[in-house]
C-alpha cells in the first residue's frame, strides 16, 4: 500500500520552488530581489515560508527567474 502524500501548503510550495529555481539559476537572494523589485529581506522570508506572497509578487519572481508562474506553485 502506498504512503499518503503529505499535504504541502501553497506557501511551502512557493518557498521550495523559488529557492530551487534561484539556486538552479545560480543567483543570490540579493540579485534576485533586485531583479524582481523586492527587498532581500522579503525574499528571504518568502524562501523560509514565513511571508505570504501576493500574485503580483509571485509574478515578479517568476519573470526574474524566467519561469512560468505555475512552476512556482508546483507540488513536490
Amino acid at each position: 500500500m502506498s504512503q499518503p502524500t503529505k499535504y504541502q501548503s501553497a506557501r511551502e510550495r512557493v518557498a521550495r520552488n523559488v529557492t530551487r529555481w534561484r539556486k538552479e539559476r545560480g543567483v543570490s537572494q540579493l540579485s534576485l530581489s533586485k531583479d524582481a523589485g523586492l527587498s532581500r529581506t522579503f525574499l528571504s522570508r518568502v524562501e523560509n515560508g514565513v511571508e505570504t506572497v501576493s500574485l503580483d509578487h509571485l509574478e515578479k519572481l517568476a519573470i526574474a527567474l524566467q519561469v512560468d508562474i505555475v512552476e512556482l506553485l508546483k507540488p513536490e
